[in-house]
């Protein structure tokens, strides 16, 4: 039988971005070695960016840390990470990083009832309804090829995000969801790679980013059997980080002289406990108490749930696990304060089916000083509550004028009331909620520059865009969706007047200075 090796350590697999704008696939070692050289990672997928980055930080986890705040600093201020520590390293566990190894196969572990199927099957796994365009826009049933640059990148995504299904039901095998499946990932990103990495790398201990009592806390390629006992609570972090939700085995090939991956075994894996919290979420608490976990949805951009993202008010929010790191380093001056990019990466699913709507990776900026003062996030919560009530307005405005259209009289009072579905569908035809919130992206990131540096004079002009973004989203549906006839510039104005009236009920009176009284 033919022997086949890939080892990840030293073959090119990653996707990068370096400081020159330059894109290539380099290999761990490389990777790690000139992090400081390297803009960032680029995987066609954004939730494969994120499964990458979780293996990056499990192997600097383990080498480095930190074990407390001084212990990060000295690896920060060193500007690389220590080659010599990672030789070691690599030399140490080299068999277990080949993706193609006899035994101890890389994040890999075949099921012995699960038979060889096309690699298809793989971008299923990560792609939902959509697996074969993801890599050479295939849109037939043609069994597809993949590098084992291209097979590692899916091993590592299907990992963390997995969806619950079906496997083989008279098997009793059923898919359970990975531990990044259904909701964003957060991380913080620096210039360098290095710097994304270390503001990523929290303290590590056994109380810190999750509680574990073991006497050691090994990655999954350092277990001889990761699967051991089907247990559903992770060993440690690191043990969470490289979590084994899926028994994948890939079968290499040869295809025009090139080792490759043409079919696949997959089965499920560890389950994972809905007790456990995914320190790279944000979770929320209802009215009820009840904990819940932001989520993707269409429509809805990040910045728009920015505040709570940065707000630790542990009653209510449960901010990502590296806000609240870099946060206590710059409050301890171990941190320069400065501009920070929180960037979130995943897909959008149907709960419970294994169905993707999208997939996206998003980002914005904001000061430091915004996670450092608690003014200054009341004042952003502020100011994004005016945004939702404003929206508020502004569809009860729109509602009124798309009944009054669909009048017969154009008087609500005295005519026919249209149908309420008809109106509904007026609204959705008209689209007026996503040119607002549109409308609001880019001023909302100069209002955010604008609030570190002042928030009382940041919050008196937001008041004036967010009246000027409604009054002139509706003047536009008006003006491109109706017609010039007596109905409808009746319906305008009464709808226009409405809303004058409904902002004025919004917002605080403004003094002469434009300050909010």
């Amino acid at each position: 039988m033919e022997s086949y090796s890939y080892n990840l350590i030293d073959e090119p697999w990653i996707p990068v971005v370096s400081l020159d704008g330059k894109t290539g696939l380099v290999s761990l070692r490389t990777l790690l070695r000139d992090a400081h050289t390297v803009a960032r990672i680029s995987a066609s997928l954004p939730h494969s960016n994120a499964a990458i980055l979780r293996l990056l930080l499990a192997i600097l986890h383990r080498n480095f840390g930190p074990r407390n705040e001084e212990a990060w600093a000295d690896l920060w201020q060193s500007g690389a990470f220590d080659k010599a520590a990672l030789d070691a390293y690599w030399g140490k566990f080299k068999d277990r990083f080949d993706l193609f190894a006899e035994k101890h196969r890389f994040f890999q572990n075949r099921h012995p009832q699960r038979e060889l199927k096309p690699a298809n099957d793989l971008l299923f796994m990560v792609g939902g309804g959509d697996a074969d365009t993801l890599f050479d826009h295939h849109i037939d049933t043609a069994p597809i090829t993949l590098s084992p640059a291209q097979a590692a990148q899916l091993l590592l995504t299907t990992q963390s995000y997995g969806l619950a299904g079906l496997c083989h039901p008279q098997l009793g095998l059923v898919y359970t969801d990975g531990s990044c499946s259904r909701a964003p990932v957060f991380f913080l990103q620096g210039d360098t790679l290095f710097q994304t990495l270390m503001l990523n790398l929290v303290q590590y201990n056994r109380s810190t980013p999750i509680q574990w009592e073991n006497r050691d806390d090994p990655p999954a390629w350092e277990m001889d059997d990761p699967y051991h006992a089907g247990r559903t609570i992770p060993d440690g972090y690191l043990d969470y980080l490289t979590w084994q939700n899926r028994r994948v085995y890939l079968q290499p090939g040869m295809e025009n002289g090139e080792v490759v991956v043409q079919q696949v075994v997959l089965a499920p894996g560890l389950r994972l406990s809905e007790e456990q919290l995914n320190p790279m979420h944000h979770y929320w608490y209802d009215k009820k108490g009840e904990r819940k976990v932001i989520r993707f949805s269409e429509g809805r951009a990040l910045w728009r749930d920015s505040s709570s993202f940065l707000s630790f008010d542990r009653q209510k929010q449960e901010a990502p696990h590296a806000l609240g790191w870099v946060r206590t380093l710059i409050e301890h001056e171990l941190l320069p304060a400065q501009r920070l990019r929180l960037v979130a990466y995943g897909m959008s699913t149907e709960p419970g089916k294994q169905k993707i709507y999208f997939y996206r990776g998003e980002q914005f900026s904001f000061a430091s000083n915004l996670l450092t003062d608690p003014n200054r996030v009341n004042a952003l919560t502020r100011a994004l509550d005016w945004a939702k009530d404003t929206d508020h307005q502004l569809w009860g405005a729109l509602n009124t004028s798309a009944g009054l259209i669909l009048s017969e009289t154009a008087n609500l009072e005295e005519g026919h009331k249209p149908d309420p579905k008809d109106v509904g569908n007026l609204l959705t035809h008209w689209q007026a909620e996503n040119t607002y919130w549109a409308g609001l992206e880019f001023p909302f990131y100069a209002f955010l520059d604008a609030l570190a540096a002042d928030p009382a004079l940041a919050l008196a002009s937001w008041q004036q865009t967010l009246r000027h973004t409604a009054q002139n989203c509706f003047d536009q549906v008006m003006e491109q969706q109706c017609g010039a006839d007596r109905r409808s510039l009746k319906a305008a104005a009464i709808g226009s007047n409405q809303l004058r009236a409904g902002l004025k009920k919004v917002f605080p009176a403004v003094s002469a200075e434009g300050q909010p009284a």
